[in-house]
């Protein structure tokens, strides 16, 4: 049926059928997108009464004192707006509503909490201007928001970071990973402080590394999301990376004991040792201390494995040369 009525409908020349099928496909999507969009004008320009709910976050806190629980996290408003306002982003891109808590009304509390409630409906004008919404609030829930407060704990605590990152020959650390700053002070309620010992950085994973990164990080999204403050929550985190050779040190062999007279044969052993570049003209042999103890070998002689007692911190020992000696106990 469809196909005949076409057929009836468009004229018999087939290419003409084509031009005049055309034109009027164009005729009528013209006809349809100018009705949709009259349809919309007319529905946005329409009053809407819907619910938006905003997470609070509270400023003016009493001094001293820290929220330790909150009836209610957020907000819903009843707000009534056009389509228009809707359609183009009432709010932006707010993701919180901040509220002073400074017309706290306090409670009668035999215990060591404060407790403290706050009326929304006489903050209207405020939020009203916070969700730049000077028109058309016409509701706030919940009527009232309960807290409990503590005493503040203030404790300086020490910054780890969580830097995942590996490392392969020849490269290697230079001395150790520098974190700034080292520690923070962090300021909480009793109940959280009391089980927080370190501040966490937010984990990375930065892969293989083969010179020296310095990346900036910051405090951990578990440790942000609980009622904290902290002095700073943004750190630097050095990682001294360098490239290792190796390199040989002759030591000569001592007592450990002054009182014991030894004779040493070698009198001196060889250190093979893995050192930075950077660090290669600070290799010297009065940096290194090789001691035997008398008491290890027999009454008058006797072999014996050195002791390195002492050697740079930036140096890894990999062998001595040779690993034993054999010790004369002079009389």
């Amino acid at each position: 049926m469809p196909k005949v009525f076409l057929q009836n409908w468009l004229p018999k020349d087939s290419r003409f059928r084509d031009i005049q099928f055309r034109r009027r496909l164009s005729v009528f999507i013209i006809c349809l997108l100018f009705s949709a969009f009259v349809w919309l004008v007319i529905h946005l320009s329409h009053d809407y009464v819907i619910p938006v709910s905003f997470p609070v976050k509270y400023s003016g806190l009493p001094k001293g004192q820290v929220i330790s629980g909150t009836s209610d996290t957020a907000i819903t408003f009843r707000v009534k707006a056009k389509g228009f306002q809707l359609l183009g982003g009432l709010f932006g891109n707010r993701d919180t509503v901040s509220i002073s808590l400074s017309q706290l009304r306090y409670l009668r509390n035999p215990g060591k909490r404060v407790k403290a409630y706050l009326l929304t409906n006489n903050l209207r004008e405020i939020i009203a201007r916070e969700i730049n919404l000077n028109e058309g609030l016409i509701h706030i829930s919940p009527d009232t928001l309960f807290f409990e407060f503590d005493k503040m704990v203030v404790k300086r605590l020490p910054v780890i970071p969580l830097i995942r990152y590996t490392v392969t020959a020849p490269y290697g650390i230079v001395d150790s990973i520098h974190i700034s700053p080292p520690s923070i002070l962090v300021s909480g309620p009793p109940s959280i402080m009391d089980t927080i010992h370190a501040v966490y950085s937010q984990p990375m994973d930065i892969g293989e590394i083969t010179s020296t990164q310095q990346i900036s990080t910051s405090v951990s999204k578990t440790l942000k999301r609980a009622p904290l403050d902290f002095s700073t929550s943004n750190f630097k985190v050095l990682i001294p990376i360098d490239k290792f050779t190796e390199s040989a040190v002759s030591v000569k062999v001592t007592s450990a004991n002054d009182s014991c007279r030894i004779k040493v044969f070698p009198e001196s052993i060889t250190l093979h040792c893995l050192v930075a570049f950077s660090n290669y003209k600070k290799l010297d042999p009065s940096l290194f201390k090789v001691v035997v103890d008398c008491q290890s070998a027999n009454a008058t002689s006797g072999i014996v494995k050195p002791i390195i007692s002492q050697i740079p911190s930036y140096v890894k020992l990999l062998r001595t040369e040779p690993p034993t000696v054999e010790v004369l106990i002079l009389k």
